[in-house]
């Protein structure tokens, strides 16, 4: 019988210190090497604001989009979906 063995736990570390942000928009922007960039905004009345920037790579952000999507119980429903090659 093969003896199954546990992966640790992750403990995610939550900073206090941190405010949550509000974010109207995303852009993405993908690299060659699949690394993306990701700029969130906001709208104001002075004008669109940058809330936050990031990298990541395409497999982290093809996971986040998918969370988003289960969430919002919504799924774009596109050719380039279809045809894609992972």
């Amino acid at each position: 019988m093969k003896k199954e063995t546990k992966k640790p736990q992750q403990t995610i570390r939550i900073d206090a210190k941190t405010p949550p942000i509000m974010v109207d928009h995303f852009d993405f922007f993908a690299r060659e090497d699949h690394i993306c960039f990701v700029r969130m905004s906001t709208i104001l009345p002075e004008g669109i604001t940058e809330q936050g920037k990031f990298f990541m790579t395409k497999e982290s952000l093809r996971n986040f989009i998918d969370g988003a999507t289960q969430v919002l119980d919504s799924f774009a429903d596109t050719d380039a979906q279809k045809n894609s090659i992972n």
